[in-house]
């Protein structure tokens, strides 16, 4: 009897317990309305912040969803300057009608009262906020979604102080389950809902320079320049924001000039909206053309690109600033005599400050393309082309009308092949006529001609040995007294054959001789000459790349066996990258597309190393190879990649030196554990030549590195 007492006073315990657990829950915010986005207050906050705008214009909706006031007050940007109101709008307008809700569960059933008519409570301070609908619900059922809809004029009027959401204003509400339908308290844990709303009354022009041509506070974006690209076009900004210039400015009154105070709403700008259309006329653009926004913040608008345009084509470009509550405003104006700095003054060699013309841009191997035959078959690596392309590469640049006819084709070739692309019928022609020409260009591939080879780049490495001493272990212990005992050292099995009168150890190694090596080598290849000027610096940095190589050596990468041992076969494999930027075809300046130079030389190298000696600790070597460089140049966009690549040979020199055998303990520790039998230290020198006219990096290549050998 005393034992089933004591189980239902635990039980009792446990049940009140958890009680206590689940009275300690809130309620969860499971959505707000699908045109609002929900935002955190601060991190580690549970509050919730949301973000609305509204505009002068008189922009109604369905109830349901916000008013885009761009589209349906469509008004032409350039001559804002006229207009008494400015210019101002909201893709998402709100407006008093507009219905707001909230989705709400509890854990409780408690929560869920019947006979409740105002279920859900906002409340501000002690002002109640009553819905004007709720979904049903089952009372005395907990974890139900319930939600509840208000309409914006109604939160306008309690926060705001106008009905007609007509006056900014940043107030927290509270949002929970009606306690016993007291519409005064919260039945669990209520949520902290901060609501930011920027009217805006009228809207100045944007002030280019703004004004004394310093960014000032509330004045947000000042200038822009535009950069042409390929069918694109990029934008950026002169300089860094300031926190002050990001804070919006109160306009919520109707009237012009520019804000001397934050608004009420606390938002700030947090994007650039770009306006363009093709054309010279900016008076064709309106708050409902084409625009792409543009992020920004303290550290100034983030550069960035617009897509889809014409190569050729004038396009015009006005921009505005947008602020958290989607209110777009300050529009620029070319023509607004108050700006302080024209935007005229504004330009730059590489762009405009209103408008560009895109052009294609070309990287470093655009002699190793074939426009109107990629064009015509479909595909640079066609075999077809790869035969027009290796006759150009070995019979057309090796002479001077051949370059020369090869420089008026790539001026004339882009326009043509850009029309056969597009074009099945003319593909299909071009096909044909280029029929005898690739079979004369593969007749003139099959005579004999002036070949082209290459040459590698290794290390090498070291000897054997026998034995070595090693004072890193202790001797055994004696044996018993009185007699002898015979006991296996348990270093046996890793080859110790006897102990020394001085205790020293003797080990018998496991390998005795070096089968391969394997090598890792870092250095600069000789300055590269790329294209019919060769002017790599207008692409890139560097002319001189940094070439990681790794390398196998070995006397079974020699495909006979004629030579003496000591010659050994050595295969390698570099990788190196440049970065830049294209260049714009049409005026030849430096481009905004970014391009990779990816550098890849093979190597195979006969290798003659003078090493006679296991105590040795510098081996000289010399080499002789072939090779192959090649090149793959990327443009960033994905929209062009380029391969090429040339032949060459070489020869090599090198020393290197064995830090082991300085040290025969590491040395054994190192054959024993790993099958090291030998670490050298290496520096080599390099002479290549290459084979290719246009891609020429004839020079000495320096590199040092370490060496294994196993």
């Amino acid at each position: 009897m005393v034992k089933y007492k004591g189980m239902n006073l635990l039980f009792t315990f446990l049940g009140l317990f958890f009680f206590s657990l689940q009275a300690e829950s809130v309620t969860t915010l499971k959505s707000v309305s699908s045109y609002i986005k929900l935002n955190n207050a601060a991190t580690g906050s549970t509050g919730y912040v949301i973000y609305a705008g509204n505009t002068y214009n008189d922009c109604v909706g369905d109830g349901t969803l916000p008013c885009d006031s761009c589209v349906k007050a469509a008004a032409p940007i350039k001559g804002l300057a006229g207009n008494s109101t400015g210019l101002a709008c909201n893709n998402g307008e709100i407006y008093p009608n507009l219905g707001f809700s909230v989705t709400i569960s509890s854990d409780q059933k408690t929560s869920y009262e019947s006979g409740c008519s105002s279920m859900i409570l906002v409340m501000f301070g002690s002002t109640v906020i009553v819905p004007s609908a709720i979904t049903t619900f089952t009372p005395d059922t907990a974890n139900q979604d319930i939600t509840a809809t208000w309409t914006w004029g109604g939160i306008c009027e309690k926060l705001g102080s106008s009905a007609t959401c007509e006056a900014s204003f940043s107030e927290t509400v509270k949002i929970g389950f009606n306690k016993t339908c007291s519409n005064s308290t919260f039945s669990d844990g209520a949520i902290d809902l901060k609501i930011a709303f920027r009217y805006i009354g009228y809207g100045p022009p944007m002030s280019f320079g703004c004004d004394e041509n310093a960014l000032g506070a509330f004045e947000a974006l000042c200038d822009f320049t535009l950069f042409p690209g390929d069918e694109k076009g990029y934008i950026k900004n002169s300089g860094a924001n300031t926190v002050n210039s990001l804070i919006a400015g109160n306009q919520s009154a109707s009237g012009s000039g520019y804000a001397s105070a934050a608004d009420a709403s606390g938002v700030t700008y947090s994007q650039a909206r770009f306006y363009y259309s093709k054309g010279s006329d900016f008076s064709i653009l309106t708050t409902a053309s084409q625009y792409k926004d543009i992020e920004m913040n303290v550290a100034g608008l983030q550069a960035d690109s617009i897509t889809g345009l014409q190569n050729g084509a004038q396009y015009v470009f006005l921009a505005a600033s947008k602020d958290q509550a989607g209110n777009i405003i300050h529009f620029s104006d070319p023509t607004y005599a108050g700006n302080g700095l024209a935007m005229s003054a504004l330009t730059t060699p590489l762009g405009e400050t209103q408008s560009i013309i895109p052009e294609p841009v070309e990287g470093l191997l655009k002699d190793q393309r074939c426009f109107i035959a990629t064009a015509a078959y479909g595909n640079s690596q066609d075999p077809q082309v790869s035969i027009l392309r290796n006759f150009r590469d070995q019979y057309l640049l090796k002479s001077k009308w051949g370059q020369k006819f090869v420089q008026w084709y790539y001026l004339v070739s882009p326009e043509i092949a850009n029309k056969i692309k597009t074009n099945p019928w003319l593909r299909a022609v071009t096909r044909v006529i280029l029929w005898p020409i690739v079979g004369a260009a593969q007749l003139a591939l099959w005579l004999p001609e002036a070949g082209a080879q290459t040459s590698s780049a290794g290390l090498d490495l070291g000897p054997e040995f026998d034995a070595e001493k090693s004072d890193k272990f202790q001797k055994p212990p004696g044996p018993a007294e009185g007699g002898v005992i015979n006991v296996p050292h348990p270093l046996e099995k890793k080859g110790l054959i006897r102990i020394n009168a001085d205790g020293s150890y003797m080990y018998k190694t496991k390998k005795l001789i070096r089968t391969k090596s394997a090598q890792v080598l870092m250095g600069s290849l000789p300055s590269l000459q790329i294209g019919l000027n060769g002017q790599v610096e207008t692409f890139y940095k560097s002319s001189t790349p940094f070439i990681v190589s790794f390398s196998d050596q070995s006397s079974k990468n020699i495909p006979f066996n004629f030579l003496p041992k000591q010659f050994e076969g050595r295969w390698g494999l570099g990788f190196g990258v440049l970065s830049g930027n294209g260049v714009l075809v049409n005026s030849q300046l430096p481009s905004m597309e970014s391009y990779d130079l990816y550098i890849a030389p093979l190597t195979y190298d006969l290798i003659y190393k003078f090493e006679y000696s296991r105590t040795q600790l510098l081996a000289p070597f010399l080499g002789a190879g072939m090779g192959y460089l090649g090149l793959l140049e990327y443009r960033n966009d994905g929209n062009e990649v380029s391969p090429a690549g040339t032949f060459f040979l070489s020869a090599l020199g090198g020393l290197q030196f064995s830090f082991m055998r300085l040290d025969p303990g590491a040395l054994f520790v190192l054959q024993s554990e790993y099958d090291v039998t030998d670490v050298w230290v290496t520096i080599e020198a390099r002479y290549m030549k290459s084979f290719k006219q246009d891609i020429d990096f004839s020079g000495v290549h320096v590199g040092a590195g370490v060496v294994l050998d196993f």
